[in-house]
């Protein structure tokens, strides 16, 4: 996978990070190379030290949609339509 971007958080949300990749699969199927955008979404809890991840391809792929969820993500806009 391939790092497109990063963002962070602040303020209230500056436990918060969200990273864009572009993931490159073959597909066995069409015979044919697939692209992915993939928004990994991280929460870092400082109490107890823990960082929580959660991974989610977007739906409908593309480069801005996963862009506008991660920005979203750490500003604290809801992204539930990505499960």
């Amino acid at each position: 996978m391939k790092l497109l971007s990063e963002y962070y958080g602040d303020d209230e949300f500056a436990n918060r990070e969200a990273n864009v990749y572009l993931e490159e699969r073959w597909s066995s199927i069409s015979q044919e190379f697939r692209q992915e955008y993939v928004v990994e979404f991280i929460t870092k809890k400082e109490k107890t030290n823990n960082t929580t991840k959660e991974w989610h391809t977007t739906r409908p792929n593309s480069k801005i949609y996963a862009e506008d969820a991660a920005e979203n993500w750490v500003m604290g806009i809801d992204n539930s339509s990505l499960s």
